[in-house]
């Protein structure tokens, strides 16, 4: 079988973080891409999914940013007017939006 080189530009963080993963697993790099496109071959297609970052809707948007008003003027001393008295109850009040927001 005859060989090719493959070069390619890549972020040099990226490329050391995948050099360590790999490492750790007793991959070399060069074995890596070689299984990847192996897969492609093999599924005839990308073999993992991407997916693009969840993206929040304008309701979840707006629910946040009420919850972040409401924290900052408890910070500002006002936590009663606020209705919230931490951090931990800005979270509890922005899952509870988001969990009845999925429900309807």
């Amino acid at each position: 079988m005859a060989t090719a080189t493959l070069q390619v530009r890549i972020d040099s963080d990226l490329k050391q973080e995948t050099e360590s993963v790999l490492k750790s697993m007793g991959l070399s790099m060069s074995t890596a891409i070689h299984l990847f496109f192996r897969q492609v071959i093999n599924q005839g297609r990308i073999p993992f999914d991407i997916i693009a970052a969840p993206q929040l809707n304008e309701e979840t948007r707006r629910a946040m940013d009420d919850a972040m008003r409401r924290f900052q003027a408890g910070m500002d001393g006002q936590a009663e007017k606020a209705g919230f008295a931490s951090e931990d109850d800005v979270a509890a009040w922005i899952t509870e939006s988001r969990h009845e927001e999925m429900t309807r």
